[in-house]
C-alpha cells in the first residue's frame, strides 16, 4: 500500500446546495479531484492540519471516510506543528501527481437528516452530541437567529478533544467528554454542530473508541431554517453571559487562532462519570471495536 501526501484545500471536500453552507460534494466530482490528486485503490492517505485548522481537517477525514476510504486514511496527530517541531523538513513545492484511479463508493449510512434526529435523538442505543461551545449550547449565545440546542442533545465542544499543545487527547480523557454527554458504551453516537464542520471532530474522537458514528450534516443550520423546536440548558442559560466570559479557558495563548472553548468546571464530573459507569458495570448495548492507533500516526523524529 502507498503512501500519498497532497495539498487539499479544505473547500474541495465538500460541497453545497439546499441554502446549507457545508454539504458533501459530488461523488463524481470528488472522485475526480481524488484521481488528480494521484490517489489510488491502494492508496493510505495521511491527513494533518497545516496552521491549526484542526475541524477542517476532521472534514476532510469525514469526507474520506464517506466516500469509501476510511480505512485507509490515518490523521498525523499534531499536524504541521508537531512534524516541525520534531526538525522534520518541510517544503514549499506541492508535487503534481495525477492518474490516480480510485473509485468512490459513498457511504450515505453516515448521513442523517433532521426527521431521523427528530425520530432516534433519545432513542435507546443513540447519543445525539452537540460540538459547538459550551455557550452556544446553554442557549447563551444565539446562532442561525435561535438560542439552544436540539432537544436530547449532549454537549461535546470540539476543543475537548484536543489538549493545549493541539494534540488529540488520551482514549481515557474522551471517554470522559462523551460520558459527561450521556453517551454509553454501545450507543452510537450521531453528532451536529453549526455547519457540519465542528461534528466531524467529536465523530472522528467517538472512532478512535470504537462508536458507531453519523453525522447530521445540516447540522443546526438545517435545524433553524425548518423551525423546529429548541431547548437551553437550565441552569445556565438563566444566567449572565458573563458568568461564562470569566471562567478560565482549557487552551492556552497557542490555541486562539482556532477559536478556544470556555471550561465550565465539568471536567472531574466528566472523569467521575466514567469511573461510576466502570464501577458499576454499565450493560453494554453495541460491542465497540477501538481504531486506536488505525486512525492515528505519529510524526517521525
Amino acid at each position: 500500500m502507498m503512501t500519498t501526501w497532497c495539498y487539499i484545500w479544505h473547500e474541495d471536500s465538500h460541497g453545497g446546495g439546499d441554502n446549507l453552507v457545508l454539504e458533501l460534494p459530488e461523488p463524481d466530482r470528488f472522485q475526480t479531484m481524488l484521481r488528480e490528486w494521484g490517489i489510488n485503490d491502494d492508496s493510505r492517505i495521511v491527513v494533518y492540519w497545516g496552521s491549526e485548522w484542526v475541524t477542517p481537517t476532521a472534514r476532510t477525514i469525514f469526507t474520506l471516510d464517506w466516500a469509501g476510504l476510511g480505512d485507509r486514511t490515518v490523521l498525523m496527530n499534531g499536524g504541521l506543528g508537531a512534524w516541525k517541531a520534531a526538525g522534520n523538513d518541510v517544503t514549499a513545492e506541492a508535487p503534481h501527481r495525477g492518474n490516480g484511479n480510485v473509485t468512490v463508493r459513498p457511504r450515505d449510512d453516515l448521513i442523517v437528516d433532521a426527521t431521523w434526529v427528530q425520530e432516534h435523538a433519545t432513542e435507546l442505543g443513540y447519543a445525539l452530541v452537540d460540538a459547538r461551545s459550551q455557550a452556544v449550547y446553554d442557549g447563551i449565545r444565539e446562532t442561525r437567529g435561535r438560542a439552544g440546542h436540539i432537544p436530547g442533545a449532549g454537549a461535546t465542544p470540539w476543543g475537548e478533544f484536543v489538549d493545549e499543545e493541539i494534540m488529540l487527547r488520551s482514549a481515557a480523557e474522551i471517554e470522559a467528554v462523551f460520558a459527561g454527554a450521556g453517551v454509553r458504551d454501545g450507543d452510537m453516537v450521531v453528532a451536529y454542530c453549526h455547519i457540519g464542520q465542528y461534528a466531524t471532530m467529536a465523530l472522528f474522537a467517538a472512532r478512535t473508541l470504537g462508536y458507531e458514528v453519523k453525522l447530521y450534516d445540516g447540522a443546526f443550520q438545517d435545524w433553524a431554517q425548518r423551525d423546529l423546536p429548541v431547548e437551553r440548558e437550565p441552569n445556565r442559560a438563566k444566567g449572565d453571559e458573563a458568568v461564562h466570559e470569566s471562567l478560565p479557558v482549557r487552551c492556552g495563548d497557542r490555541c486562539r487562532p482556532f477559536a478556544c472553548v470556555p471550561y465550565h468546571g465539568s471536567w472531574a464530573r466528566r472523569v467521575r462519570g466514567v469511573l461510576d459507569r466502570r464501577r458499576h458495570g454499565c450493560e453494554r448495548r453495541r460491542p465497540r471495536a477501538r481504531l486506536g492507533e488505525s486512525s492515528i500516526c505519529r510524526v517521525p523524529r
